[in-house]
């Protein structure tokens, strides 16, 4: 057989990982050629990396129309008379991983290669009888087989249908059209055409109740299936989502069963993660924060403590022991040190100022003589009265960094053992005002750290900053040289200076650092403080569903009905750098009612911001009155669901308040109204809703058949125009033939009554020439 191969890969940074090179060779024996198409950008190592493997062509081209159009132009690029001579053609993808055990790929190509279909595919996603985007061309989600993975044989190949669809292609600008207008409307169109297909993995309803067996049960679909490859997006999908569908769970379960269960070197997914997915998913996807119970029987390796003076205070006879495995620095005043030493060997890191900043910029200056730091240091001196001298978060660092629930050996133990790990962070408390803190540093400092990431020599990817892991006690383990890194590539005294929460800004970016040198950030526990912390969140979950009286509600649906109906409407500043708008550049802003029954939105400007908008929630409704911006040389851009001279009207998420003009740095921006009313669209809304923009959607479908009628109708009259003076041009065209047959008749009796004449003429001749004969004879005959 004949068999070619479209791999589509996609990598922000043009890299190519061993995943994918593991996933080529293994592939490779199947195919006479394989077009790896890139979307974007490819580094010169990665071409190596491609072109290394045999039959292997590359096609880079720009990054536009996702899988769709990188289908459709490398097909183009091959030529389609080549195509139509191909026996099968396997379109698939970066977004799977494997293969698993590769006598499962032996065993799939064998198995189909038996099926009289034209087409086929890895897997099946059963469909929905519902629109999920309100794009879909029968309002519906039909069965389909997964674009991830595609085969096609020559008949279809060579078909006109095959070729047509491909030309016919629309641009594809989003995730959600890739799906509409290609992935879940290939199989019906094809099979409507008249070919057979079929899945290869096609689990019973019965075995696997959903729609999307691959990501929600891939267990199964390896082992009872035999499905050769998994989804990479299964590690790092947002433990948000995964709470709607009960599956936060499954890629933790699936990634301990790939690493002790099977062949596949686990490390490609994880290697593949640290560089690509935000920190925060790939924990929780993965289950990499650690229980250290296990001892180490000997710290050989060079390690540094460094505490400050409250920490000392609080647990002086829980480190006592520390002298003997660990070089001790003490930060803090110098009275302070020498009335409090009592070890033989310490260091005094002086506190000359009292910011949180000094302490990192000089233990990074001899951070190359250790393997691993471990910091005790308490920056939060605004939280010692609530918390520290309470114990709360003292118990907390001594059950998860240091003290009497975790030894050095247990730390240590837990590093040699996890070389991938390159920080361990404690828990943040969700006790006392630490609730509220959660928030405020994931939402409110994300800006702060984007600006530190854009003015450093190290290059992190921006994108992870609100995935980053960040923590405010200053309390931490850490391998030097993520630290001797961030402090050789950054000026950390400056810009720590500068910044109101420096313990958690240096801890996320460190965080970022880490992951950009390949390694990840893990949250110790030991079995105490992971059982306390569960029992909290259930106490503190029963008790928010109390306050709410809910009865119905999933944990999302209640999140944003309280985000909807809170008293002080919120609502997110975008901003655009030159590059687009991302959902790393945002900050939440509220809406401030003035004295006199007005209100306004007050929008800070960054500097180097191009452009900015405003984004609402998109379950709510929002109505403005007078919406307008008083700042001479900025003028609203209208983008609304709805707008006449008086309202402004805001609902889902392409609605949008655009600011257009001269954006100073460091001004506020002030957007007033009149008036605002605002809601929560509950079910019964989006309900009403959608069966409006359902309507909408029909009455432009009957618009457009309107006009396809009244277009016919055009050509109908302009055929019957012509069809009548085509008529007209007979009928005339007769009554000439009938004047002329007229004439023809008039001349035809004229000669007729000629022609009789002249017989009446002949005969009277005749007779004549008779009568003389006849007379001749009676003279002759008289004689």
């Amino acid at each position: 057989m004949k068999r070619q191969g479209i791999f589509l890969l996609y990598d922000e940074q043009g890299c190519v990982d061993e995943y994918i090179v593991y996933m080529l060779q293994s592939m490779n024996q199947y195919f006479d050629k394989i077009t790896v198409v890139c979307n974007g950008i490819l580094s010169s190592e990665g071409r190596k990396k491609l072109e290394s493997i045999d039959r292997i062509q590359v096609f880079v081209r720009e990054n536009k129309g996702f899988d769709v159009w990188a289908y459709k132009e490398a097909m183009e690029h091959i030529g389609w008379e080549e195509i139509k001579d191909i026996d099968e053609l396997i379109m698939f993808n970066y977004t799977l991983m494997g293969p698993v055990y590769e006598q499962d790929l032996d065993r799939m190509f064998k198995t189909m290669d038996a099926k009289n279909v034209d087409f086929w595919g890895l897997t099946l996603y059963h469909g929905v009888p519902f629109d999920p985007w309100g794009i879909l061309p029968d309002h519906k989600l039909p069965d389909h087989l997964q674009s991830h993975f595609i085969a096609v044989r020559k008949h279809m190949l060579a078909s006109v249908e095959f070729e047509t669809y491909w030309k016919t292609r629309p641009m594809i600008t989003c995730y959600e059209e890739a799906v509409a207008f290609h992935e879940a409307i290939f199989t019906q169109h094809f099979s409507n055409c008249g070919f057979k297909w079929k899945a290869y993995c096609n689990p019973e309803e019965n075995v696997i109740a959903n729609p999307y067996p691959l990501f929600m049960a891939p267990i199964q679909m390896v082992m009872d299936y035999h499905c050769p490859f998994f989804k990479r997006k299964l590690f790092f999908y947002p433990m948000k989502e995964k709470i709607v569908d009960s599956s936060s769970y499954i890629s933790r379960v699936f990634y301990q069963f790939i690493k002790q269960e099977t062949p596949y070197d686990e490390t490609l997914i994880l290697k593949n993660l640290i560089r690509t997915a935000p920190m925060q998913d790939i924990v929780d996807g993965l289950g990499l924060n650690v229980i250290p119970d296990s001892e180490c029987e000997r710290i050989a390796e060079k390690i540094a403590v460094v505490i400050d003076e409250d920490f000392y205070l609080q647990h002086q006879p829980d480190i006592d022991d520390l002298e003997t495995h660990a070089d001790l620095y003490y930060w803090g005043s110098e009275e302070s040190f020498h009335q409090k030493k009592n070890w033989e060997e310490m260091h005094l890191l002086e506190c000359t100022t009292g910011n949180f900043a000094e302490v990192y910029y000089a233990v990074g200056a001899f951070a190359k003589e250790y393997e691993y730091i471990c910091f005790l240091v308490n920056e939060d001196r605004s939280y010692i009265a609530e918390n520290l001298d309470n114990g709360h978060t003292g118990w907390i660092i001594e059950n998860s960094i240091l003290g009497k629930g975790v030894s050095l050996g247990n730390i240590v133990s837990c590093l040699n053992d996890n070389s991938g790990i390159g920080l361990v962070y404690p828990p943040n408390s969700s006790q006392s005002l630490y609730y509220s803190r959660q928030y405020k540093e994931r939402e409110l400092i994300s800006c702060e750290i984007q600006q530190i990431l854009e003015d450093s020599d190290i290059h992190l990817n921006i994108a992870k900053v609100r995935g980053s892991i960040g923590q405010y006690t200053g309390c931490f383990w850490c391998r030097s040289q993520v630290l001797q890194n961030l402090t050789e590539n950054v000026d950390v005294r400056k810009w720590l200076l500068a910044q109101t929460d420096p313990c958690f800004v240096f801890t996320s970016v460190l965080s970022l650092c880490a992951q950009s040198m390949g390694y990840y950030t893990a949250r110790s526990y030991n079995k105490q403080l992971a059982g306390i912390q569960i029992d909290s969140n259930d106490v503190m979950n029963d008790e928010i569903n109390a306050a709410v009286q809910n009865t119905s509600m999933s944990f999302p649906q209640m999140c944003k009905k309280l985000e909807c109906l809170q008293n002080e409407l919120t609502c997110i500043a975008a901003y655009d750098y030159g590059q687009g708008f991302a959902s790393v550049y945002q900050k939440k802003v509220a809406v401030e009612y003035l004295d006199n029954g007005k209100g306004q939105i007050c929008i800070p400007v960054p500097r180097k911001v191009k452009n900015i908008k405003l984004i609402f929630n998109e379950d709510m409704y929002v109505i403005f009155d007078g919406l307008r911006c008083e700042i001479d040389g900025i003028s609203i851009i209208d983008n609304f669901m709805y707008k006449d001279d008086k309202y402004s009207i805001l609902h889902g998420s392409d609605s949008a308040i655009y600011l257009n003009g001269t954006l100073n740095e460091g001004a506020s921006i002030k957007i007033c109204f009149d008036e605002i009313s605002y809601g929560y669209l509950g079910h019964g809304m989006d309900s009403i809703i959608g069966n409006i923009q359902y309507k909408e959607r029909q009455l432009a479908d009957m618009r457009l058949s309107l006009q396809d009628y009244q277009n016919d109708l055009i050509n109908k009259k302009a055929v019957i125009a012509l069809q009548e003076q085509r008529l007209k041009e007979a009928r005339e065209e007769n009554k000439k033939l009938k004047e002329e047959q007229k004439q023809l008749y008039e001349i035809n009796g004229y000669l007729t009554n000629e022609r009789n004449a002249l017989v009446e003429y002949r005969n009277d001749i005749e007779n004549s020439k008779t009568r003389r004969m006849l007379q001749k004879i009676d003279k002759v005959r008289g004689k």
